[in-house]
C-alpha cells in the first residue's frame, strides 16, 4: 500500500465515523419543534379558509402551553361578537405538546382574563395581523421561531433565532 492509499482509507474511515456520530445524536427535539411550527402555520391557513367558506368569523385562542381552541361566530347578525367552540375536522392540527407560545408584546390581541393570544379571521379573507413567538417544549433548547401573519394579505412568514 502506498501512502496515498493509506491517506484515502483514513479519510474514508473518518467520514464513516462522523456519519455514525451524527446518526446517534438526538434530533427528535428539533424535529418536534419544526413539526409544531408547521402545524401552527397550517392551523392559520385552515382558519382563514374556514372563515371564507362558512362566511363567519373564526377565532383561534392560543394558550401559552400550545393548546389551541377554535371558535366560530355562530350568528353574526343577531349575536355579533359571540363565539362558540367549533368542532372542526382540522382541529387536530393543534401544536399542543410540540411548541410553547411566548407571551406577545401586543396587548391588544391578548385576552387579559385568560392569558391567550386571540386571532380573528374574517369571511372577506382578512384577519388580525399577528407576530407569534414559538419556543420548543424542551427547556434546554434555546431556539425560537417568530411566525408573522399579515392580516391584509394572509401571508405567513417565519424567522428563527437563538435566545441568549
Amino acid at each position: 500500500m502506498t501512502l496515498l492509499e493509506v491517506v484515502l482509507v483514513v479519510a474514508l474511515l473518518s467520514l464513516l465515523a462522523g456519519g455514525l456520530f451524527l446518526g446517534l445524536v438526538d434530533t427528535g427535539s428539533q424535529e418536534r419543534f419544526d413539526e409544531g411550527v408547521e402545524r401552527f402555520e397550517s392551523l392559520l391557513r385552515m382558519a382563514r379558509s374556514q372563515a371564507a367558506i362558512n362566511g363567519r368569523c373564526i377565532r383561534l385562542a392560543l394558550e401559552q402551553n400550545g393548546r389551541t381552541t377554535i371558535l366560530c361566530e355562530d350568528d353574526p347578525v343577531s349575536s355579533p361578537g359571540v363565539f362558540t367552540q367549533l368542532a372542526a375536522s382540522w382541529s387536530d392540527m393543534s401544536p399542543e405538546g410540540l411548541v410553547l407560545f411566548v407571551p406577545p408584546a401586543q396587548e391588544d390581541v391578548v385576552s387579559p382574563e385568560q392569558g391567550e393570544l386571540l386571532i380573528t379571521f374574517r369571511p372577506d379573507g382578512s384577519s388580525d395581523s399577528v407576530e407569534a413567538t414559538l419556543a420548543p417544549v424542551e427547556s434546554e433548547d434555546t431556539r425560537r421561531m417568530v411566525v408573522r401573519l399579515n392580516g391584509d394579505t394572509g401571508r405567513i412568514s417565519r424567522h428563527e433565532f437563538i435566545q441568549d
